[in-house]
C-alpha cells in the first residue's frame, strides 16, 4: 500500500477533479450544435412576437392589479361574514340569559307576593298572642299580689324580722346599701298610709341600692344564704319621670302622693347639711356627726334638733337626692285625694292619671279599679281563707300554662325579622335582575346595529366582487388568446428543431433542458465542496482508491468522455 502525503495527494488528485470542474462550466447552447438553433429561434420569434408581448404584459399587470383587489375584497367579504356569524352567536346567548333572567325574576316575584302574605299573617297572630301575653301578664302579676297580700297578716311579723336582719347584714357588708324603702320613708298625716301603701304597691319591701353592681353582690348573698328574693332599685339606673308641677295645684283634696310622703333629706338641701356639719364641728361637741353620717341616716339624738333646723327660703330648687328619687320612682305622678267620686274625675275625666284614695282604692289610666286594703305601715290587711288562696294558685297555674302554650315573644321577633329578612333578599335580587335586563337590552340593541352595519357593507361589496370576478375571467381569456397566438408562431419557428429532437414543442424541450441543467449545477456544487474538503485534509489513498474514485465521476458524468 502506498501512503500519499496531503502535498502529494493534491498534486495528484486535486488537478485532475479541477479539469472535470472546467469541463461541467461549458455553455450548453453553445457546446452544442442544437444550442445555436435555439438560440437563432429565439430572435426571430422575438420579432415577430413583439407586439402581442407587449400587449400581453399590459393585460398581465392589469390582471395583478385586479386579482389584488379582488383578493383583499373577498377577505374583506370573510371577515364581515365571519362578524356576522360571530354577533348571531352573542345574539342567541344574550337572549337565552334574558330568559334565564326573566324566569328567575317572576320565581322571585311570586316568592315575594308570598312572603308578604305570610309576613301578614305573622304579623297579625303575633300581634294578638303579644296582646294576649301581656293580659296573662297582668293577670298572673294581679293573682302573685292576691297571693302576697292575703298571706301577709300570717307571716308579717316573722317576714318583717327576717327582712330587717337581712338588709341589716347587707348594709353592713356592702356598701350603697340605703334600706328597705319603708324604713327610708313614711307618710306626713296617718290618713294617708293605707293610700301610701297601694301607692308604692310591691316597692313597698323594695331595697335601695347605690347601682346595679351593689344590687348583683346583695342577690347573690340572698341566694347563696338561702334567704328571700328582694326586689332592689339600683339609683344610677332607673329612670325616674319628674314631678308635673300643675299636679300640685288642680284644686280640691287632690295632691301628689310623693308630696305627702316625708323623708329625712327632704327638709333641706345637701348644702345645708355640709353648713351644719362644718358648724358642729367648730362648735367643739355640740353634736359632732359628720355628713356621711347624716346620709346615712345615724342622727342620734340630734334629729329632732336637725328638723326643728328651719333654713331660710330659697329660690333655687332643693337637688334630688338618692332616697327622693327612689320615693319618685316608686310612687311617680300618682294622685291621691279623699273620696272616690273625686278620684274619678281625676283618673277617668279629660287626661287620665293614676289615682288613689285615702280609703285604699286605686283607679289606673287603663279604667281599672282595685280596692283597697285597711291597715298601717306595718301588715297589709287583707286577709284570704285557705280556700280562696287555692283558688289563686290553680288559676295562676292555669294562666302561666296559657302563658307558655303562646311561645316566646323573641321567637316571634325572630321569625317576623328572618321573614323580613328573606322578602329583602328577594326584592334585592329582583332589583339587580332589572338592572341585567337592562343591560342585556342595551347589548341587544348594540347587535343589531352592527349586524345592520355588517349587512350593508356586504351587500355593497358583493356586487362589487361579482363584476371584478367577470372582469378578472374576460381579461384572463384575452391573455389566454394571446399566449396561443404567440405559442403559434413560435411552434411555426421551430417545428422543425422540434421533429429532429423528438418533442412536441420547443417548450417542452426548454422544460427538459432547464431540469437538465439545473441537475448539472447541483452536481457542480456538490462535487466543488468535495473538493474543498480534501484540499485542506490530510489522506491516505492507494492508487487503487484513486482510479476508484476516477471511475466514479466517469459514471457519474459520462457525456465527459465524449
Amino acid at each position: 500500500m502506498w501512503c500519499l502525503a496531503s502535498a502529494g495527494f493534491a498534486g495528484f488528485v486535486y488537478p485532475t477533479f479541477k479539469a472535470f470542474r472546467e469541463a461541467f462550466s461549458f455553455d450548453c447552447f453553445s457546446f452544442f450544435p442544437s444550442g445555436r438553433v435555439i438560440s437563432k429561434g429565439k430572435e426571430d420569434a422575438g420579432m415577430k412576437t413583439v407586439r402581442l408581448r407587449d400587449e400581453k404584459e399590459v393585460l398581465d399587470r392589469q390582471q395583478h392589479a385586479d386579482m389584488e383587489v379582488q383578493k383583499n375584497l373577498e377577505e374583506n367579504l370573510q371577515q364581515l361574514e365571519n362578524r356576522a356569524h360571530e354577533l348571531d352567536a352573542q345574539d342567541k346567548q344574550m337572549r337565552e340569559r334574558m330568559k334565564r333572567i326573566l324566569d328567575a325574576s317572576t320565581k322571585h316575584k311570586n316568592e315575594v307576593i308570598d312572603l308578604k302574605k305570610e309576613l301578614r299573617e305573622m304579623q297579625d297572630k303575633h300581634r294578638d298572642s303579644r296582646h294576649k301575653y301581656e293580659n296573662l301578664k297582668s293577670k298572673i302579676g294581679e293573682i302573685e299580689n292576691q297571693l302576697r297580700e292575703s298571706r301577709a297578716d300570717r307571716h308579717e311579723n316573722e317576714r318583717d324580722a327576717k327582712l330587717f336582719q337581712a338588709v341589716e347584714t347587707l348594709k353592713r357588708l356592702f356598701q350603697g346599701v340605703h334600706g328597705r324603702m319603708i324604713d327610708l320613708c313614711r307618710p306626713t298625716q296617718k290618713k294617708y298610709n293605707l293610700a301610701v301603701t297601694v301607692a308604692m304597691g310591691k316597692f313597698m319591701d323594695a331595697v335601695v341600692v347605690e347601682d346595679e353592681n351593689t344590687g348583683k353582690e346583695c342577690i347573690k348573698y340572698l341566694k347563696d344564704q338561702r334567704l328571700p328574693p328582694q326586689t332592689f332599685i339600683p339609683l344610677q339606673s332607673v329612670r325616674v319621670k319628674p314631678v308635673f308641677e300643675r299636679l300640685r295645684t288642680l284644686g280640691g283634696t287632690a295632691k301628689l302622693v310623693f308630696d305627702v310622703i316625708q323623708y329625712p333629706l327632704k327638709k333641706f338641701d345637701i348644702s345645708c347639711l355640709i353648713c351644719l356639719s362644718m358648724m358642729s364641728a367648730y362648735n367643739a361637741g355640740l353634736f359632732l356627726f359628720t355628713l356621711q353620717e347624716l346620709l346615712a341616716g345615724h342622727y342620734g339624738p340630734y334629729f329632732n334638733l336637725l328638723m326643728e333646723f328651719d333654713p331660710p327660703p330659697v329660690s333655687v330648687p332643693l337637688c334630688m337626692n338618692g332616697d327622693e328619687k327612689a320615693i319618685l320612682f316608686a310612687v311617680g305622678n300618682t294622685l291621691v285625694c279623699d273620696d272616690l267620686d273625686e278620684a274619678k274625675v281625676l283618673g277617668w275625666t279629660g287626661e287620665r292619671f293614676r289615682v288613689v284614695t285615702v280609703d285604699g282604692i286605686l283607679l289606673t289610666k287603663a279604667g281599672t279599679m282595685t280596692g283597697g286594703t285597711s291597715g298601717g305601715m306595718e301588715a297589709r290587711s287583707k286577709q284570704w281563707d285557705d280556700k280562696k288562696i287555692e283558688g289563686l294558685k290553680k288559676k295562676k297555674e292555669q294562666l302561666e300554662s296559657e302563658l307558655e302554650e303562646l311561645g316566646s315573644i323573641r321567637e316571634m321577633h325572630l321569625k317576623e325579622s328572618e321573614a323580613s329578612g328573606k322578602m329583602s333578599g328577594l326584592e334585592k335580587k329582583i332589583q339587580y335582575a332589572e338592572i341585567e335586563k337592562k343591560s342585556i337590552e342595551d347589548k341587544l340593541a348594540s347587535l343589531k346595529k352592527e349586524k345592520r352595519v355588517i349587512k350593508e357593507e356586504i351587500d355593497r361589496i358583493n356586487p362589487e366582487l361579482r363584476k371584478l370576478k367577470e372582469t378578472v375571467e374576460k381579461r384572463a381569456t384575452e391573455i389566454g388568446k394571446l399566449e396561443k397566438r404567440i405559442n403559434d408562431i413560435v411552434d411555426r419557428i421551430y417545428r422543425k428543431f422540434s421533429q429532429d429532437v423528438g418533442v412536441e414543442n420547443i417548450r417542452e424541450y426548454e422544460e427538459n433542458h432547464v431540469k437538465t441543467a439545473q441537475h448539472m449545477a447541483e452536481e457542480r456544487l456538490s462535487l466543488s465542496n468535495q473538493l474543498a474538503k480534501l484540499k485542506y485534509q490530510y489522506v491516505i489513498f492507494s492508487p487503487a482508491t484513486i482510479f476508484y474514485l476516477y471511475l466514479c465521476l466517469v459514471e457519474c458524468f459520462p457525456f465527459l468522455l465524449v
